[in-house]
């Protein structure tokens, strides 16, 4: 699915053959830088490992890996923006752009972008929900009856209502409304869980594109420029 979807973002952008052949080389230099930064920080955490395994008690404590990390993943970041930019001075940067958004390292659309809509915050559990304002009372037109205020509007008297000592009467229980019928416009629920909407191929509120790596990303566009060249 997501190889499908990304094809279509390949199409989209217009990526010939000779795009594909300026992509390629710098895309394999990031890979190689990747593996580098994965190799690293495997060595750092493993010496890490080592030196808290032979730290003898009362000892001071060795220096933590936060700093040697930061310092690795700084030198890949710049390596990866170097990477990036020579596929734009290849291609463009729109053609870039798209690229990047397929390999999961560009930005993603705002809340302005076609089918992501701007979200409200959520509260925190237990918090109280944020007071609705009023509506404004309306004056009766002419020949109607004045409406009494909502029941959040009234005031509280000030002498209080007589209670009744007897129970009130009992009702005779309302009858149901019938259901409707297909012709009314019923319309019967989903297969699936109730209340389940159904399932979508991205998370919502998340740009409607595929995510690859950036493997996957070089092996498509290979398989692409093998497809093309026939």
């Amino acid at each position: 699915m997501a190889d499908i979807l990304a094809l279509r973002e390949m199409l989209r952008l217009g990526l010939t053959a000779p795009d594909i052949r300026a992509i390629l080389p710098p895309l394999r230099q990031l890979r190689a830088a990747e593996k580098e930064l994965e190799a690293r920080s495997i060595q750092i955490l493993e010496e890490e490992r080592k030196a808290l395994l032979a730290a003898e008690p009362g000892a001071r404590p060795p220096a933590g890996s936060g700093a040697r990390m930061r310092r690795a993943n700084a030198a890949f970041q710049e390596r990866q923006e170097a990477a990036w930019e020579a596929v734009a001075r290849a291609v463009g940067d729109e053609k870039a752009d798209g690229l990047r958004r397929l390999a999961g390292s560009g930005p993603l659309p705002g809340p302005d972008a076609p089918g992501v809509g701007p979200r409200q915050p959520l509260a925190p559990p237990g918090a109280p929900r944020p007071l609705q304002p009023r509506r404004p009372l309306q004056a009766p037109g002419p020949g109607q009856p004045a409406q009494p205020p909502p029941p959040d509007q009234l005031e509280a008297p000030d002498q209080p209502h007589p209670v009744s000592l007897q129970d009130p009467a009992p009702q005779p229980p309302a009858e149901s409304a019938p259901l409707p019928r297909p012709s009314q416009g019923f319309r019967p629920p989903r297969a699936g869980a109730p209340g389940r909407s159904p399932s979508l191929p991205f998370p919502p509120g998340q740009p409607m594109g595929p995510r690859l790596s950036l493997q996957e990303l070089i092996d498509l566009l290979e398989q692409k420029l093998a497809a093309m060249r026939r």
